[in-house]
């Protein structure tokens, strides 16, 4: 069964900046738990070639490491995309690193050429420049999400390749509207909707941020 244009056309031309209509008040009514200093007005972010970002130059927006930090999983059906990386602005986060609006998906920082894993099984629909996003592969999973893996340096997995968890399919890069190297994640509902990707993770960002550390 084809996916509609719709779905497509959200994964791809909105996957990275949604107007802030667009967003449900309660994707930033937690900006202390989820890390991100989520108000109007905040500066813009900035990816260094390092992985990080700030919107000074340093990463003291987001929730400092902590010993305290529960031990964090990914669920049994899913990997995480990179060995290690950085947890930059997330979902619904005002004044995100692509100019203006309401950053519609999840920032993960990491060096150029990084690889880059699928986080669950399904089938490659896009692998190609797709505008904003860049080189970038979307991937719709069993129950019809699209998931869009942005900003990629190299494009590894094919169109009509059916990919699972753990499978090498790109590696990160800095390619569309990108201001240094890291893997943008966007998820897209069937009816063309967008989702927070710790939601669909079932992690906070916490524990995502754990996870990274390797």
């Amino acid at each position: 069964m084809k996916f509609s244009r719709l779905a497509i056309a959200a994964a791809i031309s909105g996957g990275i900046v949604l107007s802030a209509q667009a967003v449900p008040a309660s994707a930033t009514d937690s900006a202390t738990d989820r890390g991100v200093a989520a108000y109007p007005g905040a500066a813009p972010w900035h990816w260094h070639s390092s992985g990080g970002l700030t919107p000074g130059g340093g990463w003291g927006a987001f929730a400092p490491w902590s010993a305290s930090f529960k031990t964090a999983a990914l669920p049994e059906d899913r990997r995480a995309p990179l060995k290690r990386f950085r947890v930059g602005p997330l979902y619904g986060a005002v004044g995100g690193p692509h100019t203006g609006g309401v950053h519609s998906g999840l920032d993960i920082g990491a060096r150029q050429g990084t690889p880059i894993y699928a986080i669950s099984d399904g089938k490659v629909v896009v692998s190609d420049w797709q505008g904003a996003a860049g080189q970038a592969v979307t991937i719709r999973t069993s129950d019809r999400k699209l998931i869009l893996y942005a900003h990629m340096s190299k494009l590894i997995a094919k169109r009509g390749q059916k990919v699972q968890a753990g499978d090498l399919i790109g590696r990160v890069g800095s390619t569309g509207n990108s201001t240094g190297p890291h893997l943008h994640l966007g998820v897209t509902r069937p009816n063309g909707s967008m989702m927070d990707p710790l939601k669909w993770l079932d992690l906070t960002s916490r524990e995502l941020r754990q996870i990274g550390r390797g």
